[in-house]
């Protein structure tokens, strides 16, 4: 789940905005994260925690700043719980997708001002689906990525190679 309920200047997000923003995409995937941990903790259990940050969390967000900023968290959140639940087994990482094409993203997908500057930056030419990345969540999660923690994997059509 994430949410970025302000679009445009970052100095002009107001504070609700902002705190909603930190609040879901920030406290709420620490609070899961926790909680599968502790989980795991106790039981002695191995485990993989997969995380879903963006591309912004790695780069400028304009226009999304707050957003960014939070994603940003998550992947710091990612390398850290990372180091701390390693030597117990459990993995942490974090998937930091592109502009994907879901109902979360709808504003940015219906603009064809916004879709066009994406799929033209993007070097695989197009805007990316939920399936896209659910190859990414599965090879986190599996004995594939036994020695994969604290890491980030960017999903993203090649948009930061350019």
């Amino acid at each position: 789940a994430a949410t970025n309920p302000y679009f445009g200047p970052m100095l002009n997000c107001e504070w609700a905005a902002w705190d909603k923003t930190f609040e879901v995409n920030v406290k709420g995937y620490f609070a899961c994260a926790k909680a599968v941990a502790e989980h795991l903790l106790a039981r002695k259990s191995p485990g993989s925690i997969i995380n879903v940050a963006s591309v912004l969390g790695q780069m400028a967000a304009p226009l999304q700043g707050a957003y960014g900023m939070t994603k940003a968290a998550v992947i710091s959140m990612t390398q850290t719980l990372g180091a701390e639940l390693g030597p117990s087994g459990i993995r942490v990482n974090a998937i930091a997708p592109g502009l994907i094409e879901t109902r979360f993203a709808q504003a940015l997908v219906a603009n064809p001002t916004i879709k066009q500057m994406v799929v033209d930056r993007t070097t695989l030419k197009r805007i990316g689906q939920p399936s896209d990345i659910a190859g990414g969540a599965v090879f986190l999660a599996s004995d594939d990525a036994a020695y994969v923690t604290g890491q980030t994997l960017v999903m993203d059509g090649g948009w930061t190679t350019t």
